[in-house]
C-alpha cells in the first residue's frame, strides 16, 4: 500500500493546482515529502502548473490587457512572492536521519538529501520562471536547503572526524557527525553558487570539508599499533584497532 502513497499525494497537488488561489510554488512544497523522496511526481506535477499559468497569460494578453497587468498575474500564479517552503530544511531533516541510522546505512540519508535538494533545485526553478525579481526566489531556496541557518564549521569535516576517532566516539556516532558536517558544507556550496558566487564557492566548500589541507595527523596508527604489542595486547585486540584506525 505504501508505493501508491507518492502517487496519492502527487493526485492531491493537482486538486491544489487547480485552485486558483494556489499558486505553483505553494502546490510543490504542499507535495514534497523528504522520508517518500517523492521529486519526480512532485516535479510533474510543477510542471503542469507552470502550463496553467502559462496559458493564463496567453489568454490574458489575448483579452486586451496590459503586458504588465498579465505578468503580474503570471507571478502570482507561478508564486514568484510566495512564502511557502518545506515544513523543515532539506539539512535540519538530514541530520536525525544519520543519527538513527547504523554506521552501513548512512547512504539511505544521503539519498534522501540528494533527492531533496533537487526538490528545493526545481522549487527555484519553478519560482525563477516568473517576470519578477528573483531575489525571494534565491532566500526561500536558501531555506529550503537549510544554508540559511547553517554556518561553517569551526573546523573542518575531516579534523572533526579525526578527534571523534582520538575521542573514541562510537562508530555510528561518528559517522553521524561526520555526514552532518558534509552536508552542511554541501548546501553552504549549493546555495553560494546559487547566488553566483561560483568562484570562491568551490575554494570555501574545500575547506569546510578539510580537502587539500596538508597536516600532520594527531592519530598514528603504527606507534599505536607497537605499543599495544609491547603492552601485552590480544592479536584479536590489536587488529580490530588497527582495522579501525
Amino acid at each position: 500500500m505504501r508505493s501508491f502513497i507518492p502517487a496519492l499525494i502527487g493526485l492531491a497537488t493537482v486538486a491544489v493546482a487547480q485552485n486558483s488561489t494556489v499558486d505553483c510554488v505553494t502546490a510543490y512544497t504542499k507535495c514534497y515529502n523528504f522520508d517518500l523522496s517523492n521529486d519526480n511526481v512532485c516535479s510533474s506535477e510543477a510542471s503542469s502548473c507552470k502550463d496553467k499559468c502559462s496559458t493564463q497569460r496567453s489568454n490574458c494578453m489575448s483579452g486586451g490587457s496590459s503586458e504588465s497587468v498579465c505578468n503580474a498575474r503570471f507571478d502570482s500564479c507561478i508564486g514568484v512572492d510566495s512564502t511557502s517552503n518545506l515544513a523543515s530544511s532539506c539539512l535540519a531533516q538530514v541530520i536525525p536521519c544519520y543519527a538513527s541510522a547504523s554506521h552501513d546505512l548512512t547512504n539511505a540519508c544521503d539519498s534522501k538529501i540528494a533527492d531533496c535538494k533537487q526538490a528545493c533545485s526545481a522549487i527555484l526553478d519553478v519560482c525563477q520562471s516568473g517576470s519578477g525579481s528573483t531575489e525571494s526566489c534565491q532566500k526561500n531556496y536558501s531555506a529550503c536547503l537549510g544554508s540559511n541557518n547553517a554556518t561553517v564549521p569551526s573546523s573542518s569535516c575531516i579534523v572533526q572526524a579525526e578527534q571523534a576517532y582520538i575521542n573514541n566516539v562510537a562508530d555510528n556516532d561518528a559517522a553521524a557527525l561526520t555526514a552532518t558536517c558534509k552536508q552542511t558544507c554541501g548546501v553552504l556550496l549549493d546555495a553560494c553558487q546559487a547566488n553566483g558566487k561560483s568562484q570562491d564557492c568551490e575554494e570555501s566548500y574545500e575547506k569546510c570539508l578539510g580537502a587539500g589541507q596538508v597536516t600532520t595527523s594527531d592519530v598514528h596508527c603504527v606507534a599505536e599499533v607497537e605499543a599495544m604489542i609491547q603492552a601485552g595486547k590480544s592479536d584479536h585486540d590489536i587488529e580490530a584497532y588497527n582495522a579501525q584506525c
